[in-house]
């Protein structure tokens, strides 16, 4: 083989390994970022289904409740002398809640139950004449749900196997008399669940070993059956059914396994892409479940149509061929070229074979910006004919930054690649087309590499708008807390470490300010979650209104508890803003629960600050909750400034 045939082989092979790794890496990241939204949409569809059966059982409760009858019955039954345990008329307990448990069998095909204060079934309405005299189950987190007002709801183990339950106490002049509980058996979960995810194709739910009785079976025709997922995960099967409602190529899944196992230790989702026994793929989602105590019993599995990911990969596959051959096509020519010092004109004509059939935008660009070839997939895409692109300057035309001015000769991706004089890749540069819009897209940039420096470039892009839009979407709703729409935990302690590091540079001052709603839980208990959430966003959108540069930062840091984090900020003015913050939150006049220090809700604010390179995050946020302890601790609805730490 001669010299030519060697350099065309050497370019064939380089330009398919440089190729194969970025457009590897970008298959595994869309597939990555195809299992994090199917893991969102099965979250959403878990507190969907949450929000709607606790908002269904409420209202059935307050009706069944409303009724005097109802309440008064258990109340004699269990003042009587004999108790639950003695004689007494069972039909009109039954009669008074048989309404009520016939509108939650239609709503959501969930069981009305009805239970002793010791937690013994006393009536289920499913089957109402089967609780003589009433019998205990194994239910280890009912008697915790007993214990305060405002029941519970989740997953919980029962007599009859595992079941998502919304339990209430029912409570008489004080004393608890019994309680009632709506039940919604796995099979009708799963299905209510499908309703709500819309996605998914099936769910089923998985348990952890922990959460299995010790003797495997209830007693009422439910076994529960090792996984070859994990040894440590079990399966509820009817005992005379035929098999399991898992497949065996889910449990079989090697990448599926290996993402449990290492799950399984932290509590954390799972989430593979598998291939059912048609060989198409099937993303499997597993996020963790809890009971009642919040204690993780094992995860709910949602098996999703994932041949999105098989066109995915076909089309990468297709595109890494043609930029391939492109990219090959291009050394070849450019080979060619050098080899026979041939003009401008046949490396255009050669260009033409290779690009026109292509996807891909490609145009040949002098360093001045000027095209002097563009193929039709890039007039396409820009909206222009060729005719009004060949001879126009790239950088006037349709070449523009993020915010729509045209990009600078100097920082352009041509004059990049001639001036480190090998390939330039861009995952984001702007595009203006022909009607105005500025399109965001995917660029290499590869020189002609001719002696003179006039040669000019060959550019290859495509459209990547979608997909950036689609991005740029769930990296907003990763940062922000759902309830509030403040910056999270997660983008507080970034943006803290951020200006910590600015303040290193500058010497300049940073605050931080530490507030926390004072008697928060007896707020909660008073008037309930639902009305403590509308609390806490009212509180957010006051704090929010008491900073208004746009380097401050308001964050949620958890439960009812916020941060301010104010840049170049000292520590009269951090004073001045948290007093502004605790009288702005007083003067809102959120109604506080009676019993409390004061009529309205109102905050205690410790706050810090600090400069200069000794500062550190941790040391700011200890001295900020440090002042804010105090704050409590001297009486509540009080500004406090934290100590400094001990040395």
């Amino acid at each position: 083989m001669n010299r030519l045939g060697i350099r065309l082989l050497l370019i064939w092979l380089i330009a398919g390994v440089v190729l194969f790794v970025p457009f590897r890496f970008a298959y595994e990241r869309d597939t990555q970022s195809h299992l994090d939204a199917e893991l969102l949409q099965v979250d959403a569809a878990l507190r969907s289904t949450e929000a709607i059966f606790r908002t269904v059982t409420n209202q059935a409760f307050s009706d069944l409740l409303g009724r005097d009858n109802f309440r008064q019955l258990l109340a004699d039954i269990a003042r009587s002398p004999d108790g639950f345990d003695g004689d007494w008329d069972r039909s009109a307990l039954i009669a008074a809640g048989m309404d009520t448990h016939r509108s939650l069998r239609t709503c959501c095909r969930a069981e009305l139950h009805v239970l002793t204060p010791d937690a013994r079934s006393l009536i289920r309405f499913s089957i109402p004449g089967s609780e003589t005299p009433p019998s205990a189950e194994y239910r280890p987190g009912l008697l915790q749900a007993l214990e305060g007002r405002h029941g519970a709801q989740g997953f919980e183990m029962g007599l009859r196997g595992p079941a998502y339950r919304r339990i209430l106490p029912i409570w008489d002049s004080g004393e608890l008399v019994g309680a009632v509980e709506a039940e919604l058996a796995v099979g009708d979960l799963m299905a209510f669940l499908r309703g709500v995810g819309g996605g998914a194709l099936l769910y089923h739910l998985v348990l952890l070993e922990s959460a299995v009785p010790t003797d495997n079976s209830n007693g009422l025709g439910v076994i529960y059956r090792p996984t070859a997922l994990h040894e440590q995960i079990y399966e509820p099967v009817q005992l005379n059914s035929t098999g399991s409602r898992l497949a065996h190529w889910i449990e079989q899944s090697s990448r599926l396994r290996q993402a449990l196992a290492a799950a399984i230790p932290t509590g954390a989702p799972a989430s593979a892409v598998v291939e059912d026994w048609r060989g198409a793929e099937v993303a499997i989602a597993m996020l963790p479940i809890h009971d009642i105590s919040g204690e993780q019993i094992g995860y709910a599995v949602a098996e999703s149509d994932a041949t999105a990911l098989t066109a995915l990969r076909n089309q990468y596959l297709w595109m890494g061929t043609l930029v391939w051959l492109l990219a090959a096509g291009l050394g070849t020519v450019a080979l060619f070229l050098w080899h026979s010092r041939r003009g401008a004109i046949l490396l255009q004509d050669k260009l033409a074979a290779v690009t026109e059939s292509v996807g891909e935008g490609v145009f040949v660009a002098g360093d001045d910006g000027r095209i002097r070839y563009v193929n039709q997939a890039a007039c396409d895409i820009l909206g222009y004919t060729r005719a009004e692109l060949l001879g126009a300057n790239s950088y006037r035309m349709f070449h523009q930054l993020s915010d729509g001015k045209p990009i600078s000769p100097e920082s352009s991706p041509i004059r990049q690649a001639t001036r480190i004089k090998g390939i330039y890749r861009s995952e984001n540069e702007g595009f203006r087309t022909r009607s105005g819009d500025i399109i965001t897209v995917s660029m290499t940039v590869t020189p002609l590499r001719r002696n003179r420096p006039s040669d000019g470039v060959v550019a290859v892009f495509h459209d990547v708008s979608a997909r950036t839009r689609e991005l740029t979407s769930l990296k907003v709703q990763a940062l922000r807390d759902p309830l509030t729409g403040l910056a999270n935990r997660r983008l507080f302690d970034g943006t803290l470490e951020r200006e910590v590091r600015r303040s290193h540079r500058t010497h300049a001052s940073l605050a931080l300010l530490m507030v926390d709603v004072d008697d928060f839980k007896h707020y909660n208990d008073a008037f309930g979650h639902l009305a403590g959430d509308e609390a806490l966003q009212r509180i957010s959108k006051v704090l929010e209104e008491c900073v208004n540069r746009p380097a401050d930062l308001v964050c949620r840091y958890g439960g009812e508890e916020f941060a301010l984090i104010l840049p170049e900020t000292d520590t009269a003015s951090a004073r001045w803003i948290a007093e502004r913050v605790r009288h702005s939150v007083e003067a809102e006049g959120i109604r506080q629960a009676p019993g409390a220090v004061s009529e309205v809700i109102s905050v205690s604010v410790g706050y810090a600050s600090g400069g200069g390179p000794r500062l550190t995050a941790a040391s700011l946020i200890a001295k900020a909750d440090y002042g804010a302890y105090r704050a409590k601790a001297l009486g509540r609805n009080r500004v406090e400034i934290g100590e400094p730490e001990p040395v």
